[in-house]
């Protein structure tokens, strides 16, 4: 199943202000590890698409649920 968001590396990169050497190191430790599959991108051969996988998505929410008990608790 594929995320709503499918982006190169260096789109991210320019959406959130950092290098986009920091984020394609970030990319490739989260597709070494099941959490983003890199796709292909026919426009940009070099450029691959990275989208987000199951496990990825069920550690996103696992982290989203620690984080709001933290700010509830910290509210």
């Amino acid at each position: 199943m594929r995320g709503a968001i499918q982006l190169p590396g260096v789109h991210m990169a320019r959406q959130m202000g950092l290098t986009c050497q920091s984020v394609q190191r970030t990319v490739d430790r989260l597709a070494q590890e099941g959490g983003r599959a890199l796709a292909d991108n026919p426009p940009h051969q070099r450029a691959k698409l990275v989208d987000g996988t199951s496990r990825g998505r069920r550690i996103m929410e696992e982290g989203n649920q620690i984080q709001t008990t933290w700010a509830n608790d910290l509210a």
